[in-house]
């Protein structure tokens, strides 16, 4: 049974201009019973309350054709996209990495996982570091046959998962204890 909450309208009168309501959803993520968040043509929207609204990104727009959204074992909401990665706190986003990226994922230590868009395996992890974050490169040895990774998860045991679809292959690659296993799909 499908029942619609209400189609999401934009809350600022600029950007008004667009359809109102989603064109799609790349992601959403639940936090509670009555609250998620998702992410449709490049906007971050938050239903609560029984209402839908736009949330901005308050240090520039992180979001975009590459985005994605997760929700970390601590209940934090992270976002990934064209301008970077960053995380919901104390009702505002705050960047913690410029870089674009194709996907993000928060493991249970609390590490997040990042793929970029540059190459078909560009993978960080960021890892908080006094008042900014450590990017430390997981080194990928894989090409995906020129594709880049649409698609991380963090298993019970804590390998990290990357799928990504190439222009030759699709492939799965697992990460864990600092080495790369991959097969190709």
């Amino acid at each position: 049974v499908v029942t619609p909450i209400a189609t999401p309208t934009l809350a600022r009168a600029e950007i008004e201009v667009l359809p109102p309501g989603p064109v799609e959803y790349s992601r959403m993520v639940a936090t509670s019973g009555d609250e998620l968040w998702a992410i449709s043509g490049g906007v971050v929207w938050h239903f609560r309350d029984g209402g839908w609204t736009s949330v901005e990104m308050d240090a520039g727009r992180v979001v975009g054709p590459h985005d994605r959204m997760t929700l970390a074992p601590d209940g934090t909401v992270w976002a990934a996209g064209d301008g970077g990665v960053a995380y919901w706190s104390s009702g505002r986003w705050v960047i913690v990495d410029a870089h674009a990226a194709s996907a993000v994922e928060v493991d249970r230590e609390g590490t997040v996982w990042v793929a970029g868009t540059e190459s078909s395996c560009d993978i960080w992890s960021l890892r908080p570091s006094g008042s900014g974050w450590t990017r430390t490169s997981a080194e990928c040895p894989f090409s995906f046959g020129g594709g880049v990774v649409h698609a991380m998860a963090v298993d019970g045991r804590g390998a990290l998962w990357v799928g990504a679809a190439g222009f030759v292959v699709n492939a799965l690659a697992r990460y864990a204890d600092g080495r790369w296993e991959a097969t190709e799909a």
